[in-house]
């Protein structure tokens, strides 16, 4: 579970560059979904779509650089973590 700042960025750095490697392979087929999802996580900070979020499950899980890491967990809790953390803009925040 993602509980610190640091352990987010450094986990959304790492799938971030995953997918770059995944973009560059000349055999993967759907790297536009890929560079969907790429762009989720630069904009959003997550996977927002449930379908993409499983297509990237399936490389992750397929990698045997991944055997025995948590890097699903960690993908799965991404959006959680970004939720609870967002900072929401309203005039509240803005009279205090």
């Amino acid at each position: 579970m993602l509980e610190t700042a640091e352990q987010y960025e450094y986990t959304r750095t790492y799938i971030m560059n995953y997918i770059i490697e995944l973009i560059n392979k000349k055999g993967i087929r759907r790297k536009d979904d890929l560079r969907v999802i790429y762009d989720d996580l630069t904009t959003v900070g997550y996977v927002k779509d449930t379908y993409k979020l499983q297509m990237l499950l399936r490389f992750v899980n397929q990698d045997f650089n991944h055997k025995g890491t948590q890097c699903a967990v960690f993908l799965k809790d991404m959006r959680r973590w970004k939720l609870e953390h967002s900072i929401s803009n309203t005039l509240d925040n803005f009279c205090i």
